[in-house]
């Protein structure tokens, strides 16, 4: 069964998704990301 959004379910969805997917946490995965792929022989 689905149910309605509210506006609250909104703003705490939203809040996950730029605390998870920003480009602070991002960098960091693609620096590392960088750094493996350049000590690899």
């Amino acid at each position: 069964m689905l149910y309605p959004i509210t506006d609250n379910d909104s703003f705490c969805g939203r809040a996950a998704v730029e605390e998870r997917y920003n480009w602070e946490a991002e960098s960091e995965k693609l620096i590392a990301l960088y750094r493996r792929l350049m000590s690899e022989p």
